[in-house]
C-alpha cells in the first residue's frame, strides 16, 4: 500500500461479546469516495446492511463507530462523529467538539467500530496500537463527569510509567498523602492526558436520547447514541495516542492553519462568548426564541433576555475558557453557579450554550417573573435575572451530568409543561410532579425520573413523539 498522509487506513473493529479486536484496513479508494467521518460510517452501515428496518438498534448487531475525517489530529477545531443506528429507527449522526477525536488520530486510527455486547459493563482502552477491553463494573452507574475522571487515570501510555516512584510519603504532607497517596505506577508530573468518550446513567439505562459526552459538557447529543452505547455495556472509550499524524506537504498545511487561526483571533465576539452571545439577538431582534414549548417566539420586554447575554452571563459566572485543539476561538466557557437556592448554588457546569439557553431556559419558562407571561412588562431586577440563569444553567447541568440531550429533553418537558397548562395533564400523570411553568425543582424531580427510567420515568424515556402518543391515547385526545 501507497504511504498515506491524513489518514492512517485502518480501522479497529471491536466484538465485545467475542471480546476480539481485529484491524479493517479500507480501500484507498473508499477514502478517496468517502473522506471518512459521518460518510464513511454511512457506507459501512448500509453495506452491513443496518439500515434495515429488521434491526434492532439495540440489538448486538447494531454497529456503534466513531469515525475520523483526514483533517482530524494537526489541524484546529477537530471534531468527532458518532455514526449508528438510532434507537427511533434511523440513523444517528452525532458530533461534539474537544480532544479526544485528535487523540484517537495520533494513536494510528481513523475509527473505531464496536459491536455485540459484553456480558458486564466494560470501557475500551486504546493506547496507540493497544486496544484493550477491559472490566468498567465499579463505574456503572457514575454520572459522566465523575466517571470521566476516573478513566482518565486508569489509561497511560508507556512513557508515563516509571520503574520507580521518586514520590515517596516523606516528600508529602500527612494532608496530601491521605488525599492522595502516591502510586508505585505513577511518578512526579503523571499526567491524565487521555481523551474520553463516555455515558452517564442515562445512556446506562437506555434512555432514547442519551449521548455521549467528553470533557464534562462536550455532547454527542442527538438521536441516542448513548443508549446504542448503553445496551452494549459500554462505559467508554478512553484513548491516548503518541504517534502523531503524516501530513504530506507539513509546510503548506501549517500555513493555511495559521491563517485560519489567525482570522479567529480578530473574532472579539465569538472568541469572548461562543454561542452564549447570541441568544438575545435570536429572542429579540430575530424572533427566533423557543419560549414555552414554542408558544412565543420573542419576549415583550427585552429586559427578560437580559440574562442571556453574554456580558451578563460572563459577569455572573464565567470562571475560564475552554477551546478544542489548536482553536483560538475558546468559544466553550466553565462557570460557576450563583443563585440563593441551595440546590443550585456553586455547582459547576458550562456556559450555557445557544441550545441549552434555548430549549433548557426560555422553553421551559424560566425567564419570567412569577406569574407573568413572555408578552407581560418585566418586574424583575439584577439578581431575578441572575437567577433566571442559574435555572439554566443548572438544568444544562443535569442533562450533561446524566449524558442526556437536553434538545429534545428541553422539547419533551416543555412539552409535559403545556399539557398541564391546557389542563390535559395532572401531577397525578406525573407520579405526583406538578411540572409548571418556570419550577426548576420540578424539572430536576422529572429529569431524575427519566434517567432511573422510574414510574412515568419510563414512558418519558422514549422522547416526546411516543410520549405524546401515550397521553393522547390515556386521555383520548388523540
Amino acid at each position: 500500500m501507497a504511504e498515506l498522509y491524513g489518514i492512517t487506513g485502518k480501522i479497529a473493529r471491536i466484538d465485545l461479546s467475542r471480546e476480539k479486536v481485529t484491524v479493517i484496513e479500507p480501500d484507498v479508494e473508499l477514502y478517496k469516495k468517502f473522506l471518512g467521518g459521518a460518510t464513511l460510517g454511512m457506507y459501512y452501515l448500509f453495506k452491513e446492511g443496518i439500515v434495515s428496518p429488521d434491526v434492532d438498534p439495540f440489538s448486538p448487531e447494531n454497529v456503534l463507530q466513531v469515525m475520523l475525517g483526514p483533517l482530524n489530529g494537526a489541524a484546529p477545531n477537530n471534531r468527532s462523529v458518532f455514526v449508528t443506528k438510532s434507537p427511533y429507527g434511523f440513523i444517528c449522526i452525532s458530533l461534539a467538539g474537544g480532544q479526544t477525536a485528535a487523540k484517537l488520530r495520533f494513536a494510528g486510527w481513523d475509527g473505531l467500530q464496536i459491536v455485540g455486547k459484553a456480558k458486564d459493563p466494560v470501557y475500551i482502552a486504546v493506547i496507540d496500537d493497544k486496544i484493550e477491553i477491559r472490566d468498567a463494573s465499579d463505574l456503572w452507574g457514575k454520572d459522566a463527569e465523575e466517571a470521566e475522571m476516573e478513566l482518565k487515570k486508569r489509561v497511560l501510555a508507556p512513557i508515563e510509567y516509571k520503574d520507580a516512584n521518586v514520590l515517596t510519603k516523606y516528600d508529602m504532607t500527612p494532608e496530601w498523602v491521605e488525599i492522595r497517596p502516591p502510586d508505585p505506577e505513577k511518578t512526579i508530573g503523571a499526567k491524565r492526558l487521555a481523551g474520553v468518550w463516555l455515558i452517564g446513567p442515562a445512556g446506562e439505562n437506555k434512555v432514547w436520547f442519551a449521548g455521549i459526552m467528553t470533557e464534562g459538557f462536550r455532547a454527542h447529543g442527538r438521536y441516542g447514541s448513548g443508549a446504542i452505547a448503553g445496551s452494549k455495556n459500554l462505559k467508554g472509550i478512553v484513548v491516548r495516542g503518541t504517534k502523531g499524524q503524516k501530513l504530506a506537504d507539513k509546510t503548506k498545511f501549517l500555513s493555511i492553519m495559521n491563517d485560519i487561526v489567525n482570522k479567529e483571533k480578530q473574532n472579539y465576539f465569538w472568541r469572548s462568548y461562543g454561542t452564549a452571545g447570541i441568544g438575545y439577538a435570536e429572542a429579540i431582534p430575530k424572533s427566533g426564541f423557543p419560549i414555552r414549548n414554542w408558544q412565543w417566539e420573542s419576549w415583550r420586554d427585552p429586559r427578560v433576555a437580559k440574562a442571556l447575554t453574554g456580558p451578563f452571563m460572563d459577569d455572573a459566572s464565567f470562571i475560564r475558557k475552554e477551546a478544542c485543539p489548536g482553536c483560538a476561538l475558546k468559544c466553550a466557557t466553565t462557570t460557576q453557579i450563583t443563585s440563593a437556592d441551595p440546590m443550585l448554588d456553586g455547582n459547576i457546569t458550562d456556559m450555557p450554550d445557544w441550545e441549552a439557553m434555548g430549549m433548557v431556559g426560555g422553553n421551559l419558562g424560566y425567564l419570567e417573573m412569577p406569574g407573568k407571561t413572555p408578552s407581560d412588562p418585566y418586574t424583575g431586577d439584577h439578581f431575578d435575572q441572575a437567577e433566571a440563569l442559574a435555572k439554566t444553567q443548572y438544568t444544562t447541568m443535569l442533562f450533561d451530568k446524566y449524558g442526556m440531550d437536553f434538545i429534545e429533553g428541553g422539547a419533551l418537558i416543555a412539552f409535559l409543561m403545556e399539557l398541564r397548562q391546557r389542563g390535559y395533564i395532572g401531577p397525578e400523570d406525573l407520579d405526583g410532579i406538578d411540572l409548571k411553568w418556570g419550577d426548576v425543582h420540578a424539572v430536576d424531580a422529572i429529569i431524575r425520573k427519566i434517567v432511573k427510567r422510574e414510574g412515568i420515568g419510563d414512558v418519558l424515556a422514549k422522547g416526546l413523539f411516543p410520549t405524546a402518543e401515550y397521553f393522547a391515547e390515556k386521555k383520548g385526545k388523540p
